[in-house]
This record gives structure tokens, C-alpha cells and sequence, in this order.
């Protein structure tokens, strides 16, 4: 399955570092002369990473579920092996699914729970992988997102998202 969704994740990764490269503060590392090298280790990939971990994750969850669904129409995985999939095939018949509910409804939540997990696991890791974006409220008590970066040549960027404000500190 991963071998058919490479480009989605692709396309997601080159748009956001085409967004990246025109952000203020790259611009402003190339007014430092910042090496090109730097920009792409130090700028670059770090803002990219969260991005592909949140993709990985969520196609995760994307593909236990194609996997649940083809097993459960009969083109997964054969009967001698276990899936999710095979296990609520196992309800073939109306009586079956109203009286047995401990055949099918276990796996079936299972198939749930585990999508949802990956998907909190996903948001918790772009989380703890950004730790350059962060919260502050301004004056009026409304929350703003704000961007540091500092750079080993004594260059701090800050970046306001509310007011999209940007300041160069030496």
C-alpha cells in the first residue's frame, strides 16, 4: 500500500517547503549569508519533519483500514491468517450479527481504536518534533502563534502569525 502512496506525500512535502523557502525569516537568513547547506539543515528539513510525521501517521491509520476492508471483502488476507478484516467477515448472516455481538464488535472497535491512536500518536509527535511554535496571548487576552528562531551568528527571528509581524534582532 505504501508503495502506491508515495506521491501523495511527496506532493505535501515539496509544497511545504516551496512555502518555507519564501517565509520571511529564510529570506532573512539569506540576508545574514547563511550557506545554503545551513538553511536546508538548520531551517528547512526541522520545519518540514513534523509535516511528514503527521502524513506517516495518518496514513497509518489509512492503511489499516484499507487492509480491514479488503480482508473483509474477501481480497486481503487469506482465511489460515489473522486480520481485523477476516475477523468481522466472520459475521455472515443477519442472525449471526444481531445475537453474537462478541464476534464482530470487538474487532471492529479494535479497528477504531487502533486508527485513533495512530492519529493522536501523530498530533502528539508534530507537537513534541515543533518545539519552535508556540502560544502567548497578546494584551487583549487573545491567544497569537509565534515563531523563534536564532541562528549561531547571533540572527533571533520572531514571527507573529496574528499580526504577521516580523523582527530581526542581532
Amino acid at each position: 500500500m505504501g508503495v502506491f502512496n508515495w506521491s501523495g506525500v511527496a506532493r505535501m512535502v515539496r509544497g511545504q517547503i516551496l512555502s518555507i523557502r519564501e517565509m520571511d525569516y529564510m529570506q532573512a537568513a539569506e540576508a545574514c549569508g547563511l550557506s545554503v547547506w545551513r538553511k536546508i539543515f538548520k531551517h528547512l528539513i526541522p520545519n518540514v519533519t513534523p509535516v511528514i510525521i503527521v502524513m506517516a501517521t495518518m496514513d497509518l491509520g489509512g492503511f489499516i483500514l484499507s487492509e480491514s476492508a479488503l480482508s473483509y471483502l474477501g481480497v486481503g488476507l487469506a482465511f489460515p491468517y489473522a486480520s481485523l478484516g477476516n475477523m468481522v467477515n466472520a459475521v455472515n448472516s443477519s442472525i449471526i450479527m444481531k445475537n453474537y455481538l462478541n464476534i464482530w464488535l470487538p474487532p471492529g472497535l479494535l479497528i477504531l481504536f487502533i486508527v485513533m491512536a495512530f492519529n493522536f500518536i501523530g498530533d502528539g509527535l508534530r507537537d513534541a518534533f515543533d518545539p519552535k511554535t508556540a502560544l502567548a496571548s497578546d494584551a487583549t487576552g487573545v491567544q497569537i502563534h509565534s515563531e523563534v528562531d536564532t541562528a549561531e551568528d547571533g540572527c533571533y527571528w520572531v514571527r507573529y502569525s496574528r499580526g504577521g509581524a516580523l523582527a530581526i534582532l542581532t
